[in-house]
């Protein structure tokens, strides 16, 4: 089944199909010591091959959505974002996909992000801090963003290919 799941996606190389199933077993994996990779989600074939849908498909197979930040968001500061992760709603999810990036991306930030044990900060409207242990899975999507090799150090990429849309089936 995951098998069927990961080819309708269109990996690239049986390597990206690989991935592909390690992405999807990878949420519901959690270690307290935090430290899972940033899943890369890029086309060779640039728009419209499902990166986005496949990143938020690995959120929905576990019964939910997952946190949608823009690249601008994250560049926001730590704060903002660890209010988002240790809100309500944000304990509820699993998965964040920063969707998009151009440019060059990566940086000691979004790598402690992702490799921190734990978060802690102030929830909106709240009153003191509190803290939430990591248990999400990063992803981005991209076309050709450059990522420094700290942050390449931390990722695991995924290729995906343009193919003929299927009518029933969002891309």
């Amino acid at each position: 089944l995951l098998d069927e799941l990961v080819e309708f996606f269109h990996p690239a190389t049986d390597l990206d199909k690989i991935m592909m199933k390690v992405a999807f077993v990878t949420v519901m994996y959690y270690v307290s010591a935090g430290g899972k990779p940033i899943i890369i989600v890029e086309s060779i074939s640039g728009r419209g091959a499902g990166k986005t849908t496949f990143a938020n498909s690995c959120a929905f197979l576990y019964g939910e959505d997952s946190i949608e930040v823009t690249q601008g968001f994250l560049r926001g500061g730590r704060e903002e974002i660890v209010k988002n992760l240790i809100s309500a709603e944000g304990r509820r999810r699993r998965v964040v996909v920063v969707d998009n990036v151009v440019g060059r991306w990566g940086g000691a930030d979004i790598a402690q992000l992702s490799t921190a044990k734990a978060f802690t900060g102030r929830r909106p409207y709240g009153k003191g801090i509190e803290s939430r242990n990591n248990d999400l899975t990063w992803f981005t999507t991209s076309n050709g963003a450059q990522f420094d090799m700290d942050f390449i150090s931390r990722c695991i990429f995924v290729t995906l290919v343009s193919h003929k849309p299927d009518p029933f089936w969002q891309a």
